[in-house]
């Protein structure tokens, strides 16, 4: 049962949105759009709690001198300075994605190749399993 109502749930709000993309026209368009700002209001509340529970448990790490807490440090700095680049950026340019703003530099020259490096090491990885499943 706690499994199943959400998944219905997810199902019928995916389903209407889905309809409303082919459907435009009053009701349903309607639908779709209060769905759309009501996921945008959800995923904004869940940044929030997402990023107080990582900060949160690296706080501790930190504090406890707990196995890693060096990597611990590494990440609350990163975050904190990835952070004040986006606020930075969105006062200055308005968006923090503008072309040439200091948060769109660090996303290009560093997020995007941490991500590619991964994908690649995350291939690497599912082939050796696939290897070994043989």
């Amino acid at each position: 049962m706690r499994v199943r109502v959400p998944l219905a749930i997810t199902f019928i709000t995916s389903l209407l949105i889905i309809i409303g993309f082919f459907i435009p026209h009053k009701p349903i368009g309607n639908i779709q759009q209060n769905m759309l700002v009501w996921f945008s209001i959800i995923t904004g509340f869940a940044l929030l709690l997402g990023s107080y529970s990582l900060l949160r448990l690296h706080f501790r790490k930190v504090y406890g001198k707990k196995q890693g807490w060096g990597y611990s440090i590494i990440l609350i700095l990163t975050f904190i300075a990835i952070f004040s680049l986006g606020v930075y950026s969105g006062i200055k340019y308005g968006t923090a994605f503008r072309l040439g703003s200091p948060f769109m530099f660090s996303y290009t020259y560093v997020i995007i190749p941490l991500q590619s490096t991964m994908f690649a090491l995350l291939s690497f990885f599912i082939a050796s399993a696939a290897y070994r499943g043989i």
